[in-house]
C-alpha cells in the first residue's frame, strides 16, 4: 500500500513520519501627501490667495490620507468551510493582494484531520496482526472541497507511508474527481518510485501542476501488482474519524475483498481512520 479538518492554507519530499504545519506572514501598507508654502504673504491679496491655496492643499493632503487607510493590506487568512456530505476539515489560505490587483495567486491547504496518530498502516494482512502484509491490490482515496471555485492548481501532496514489504515492486499517485461521496472519475495518474514509497513522511510536488475542473476532488494512491507486489501499508489516523472523506478498496479474500470504495474511517478490522494525507492547492489567475 502507499502514502497529503477541511483545510483553507498553502502547502517535497521524505521526512520522518509525522505531520504537516503551515502558516505565514501579513504585511501592511501605510502613507501619506503633504503640500505647503514656505512663503508669508506680503499684501492683502497675496494674504487671500494664501489662504485659499492653504484650504485646497489641506484638502489634497485630507483626499490621500482616506484612500491610503481604506486601501486593503495584503496577510493570510484562516477559515473553516465544510463539504458537501456535511464533514468539515480545518484549511488556511495565503497570498498577497493589493488595491491593483497584483502578488501571486493565493494557496489553500486543505486537511481533514490533525493527522496526530499515523503509524499504524491499512493494508491487507495475516492472523490479524497488522505488521504481517498480505499484499493484494489496494488504493486508497482522501477527500475535499475546495473553498475556491474550480478550475485551480493541485500543486502539491503530502502522505505518510507507515510500512512496505521489500517485494513492493510498483504504485502509483491517483487523482479523482468527486461529487458528494466516494471518488468518481480518475483525473491524473503518476508512476511512482520506491523512494516515493517508503516508510517515512513525503512532501510531493506536482511538475507541473495538475488543473482541476471540479469543486470536490481526492488525493490518494494505489497499488496494483498481484500479492506482496503490492504491499504497501499508507499510514491512517487512528484518532480520527471524520466520515464520508476516506476512502478504500481492495482486491483478495475475507476481509480484504473490499470491491467497492469503503469508508476508511469505519474500516473492519482495523486500523480504522482517516486517511494521513493533505493536498495544496493554488487558484488561477
Amino acid at each position: 500500500m502507499l502514502a497529503c479538518v477541511i483545510s483553507v492554507v498553502s502547502c517535497g519530499d521524505d521526512g520522518g513520519a509525522g505531520t504537516a504545519s503551515a502558516g505565514g506572514t501579513a504585511g501592511e501598507s501605510s502613507g501619506t501627501a503633504t503640500s505647503g508654502n514656505t512663503m508669508g504673504p506680503t499684501s492683502a491679496a497675496d494674504t487671500s490667495a494664501a489662504s485659499q491655496t492653504a484650504s485646497a492643499d489641506s484638502s489634497a493632503t485630507d483626499t490621500a490620507s482616506t484612500a491610503d487607510t481604506t486601501a486593503p493590506t495584503s496577510g493570510d487568512t484562516a477559515a473553516t468551510g465544510s463539504d458537501a456530505t456535511g464533514s468539515s476539515g480545518a484549511s488556511a489560505s495565503e497570498g498577497d493582494s493589493s488595491s491593483s490587483g497584483e502578488g501571486p495567486p493565493a494557496t489553500h491547504h486543505l486537511m481533514n484531520s490533525d493527522q496526530t496518530e499515523c503509524g499504524d498502516p491499512l493494508w491487507c494482512f495475516y492472523n490479524g496482526n497488522v505488521d504481517v502484509p498480505a499484499g493484494d491490490p489496494i488504493e486508497g482515496q482522501e477527500c475535499f472541497t475546495s473553498p475556491v471555485a474550480p478550475p485551480f492548481e493541485l500543486i502539491e501532496m503530502h502522505y505518510i507511508v507507515a510500512s512496505t514489504h521489500t517485494d513492493l515492486e510498483a504504485f502509483e499517485l491517483r487523482i479523482f474527481e468527486r461529487d458528494g461521496g466516494a471518488p468518481t472519475d480518475l483525473i491524473a495518474s503518476i508512476d511512482a518510485t520506491s523512494v516515493e514509497a517508503s516508510p517515512v513522511e513525503h512532501y510531493y510536488a506536482f511538475d507541473p501542476p495538475i488543473v482541476i475542473d471540479t469543486q470536490e476532488f481526492c488525493v490518494g494512491f494505489g497499488a496494483f501488482e498481484p500479492g506482496l507486489a503490492s504491499s504497501i501499508g499508507m499510514a491512517v489516523d487512528t484518532a480520527s474519524a471524520v466520515p464520508d472523506v476516506s476512502y478504500v478498496r481492495m482486491e483478495g479474500a475475507g476481509d480484504c475483498d473490499i470491491p467497492d470504495w469503503e469508508d476508511a474511517s469505519m474500516h473492519i478490522p482495523e486500523p480504522a481512520g482517516n486517511w494521513c494525507m493533505d493536498a495544496t492547492i493554488r487558484e488561477l489567475r
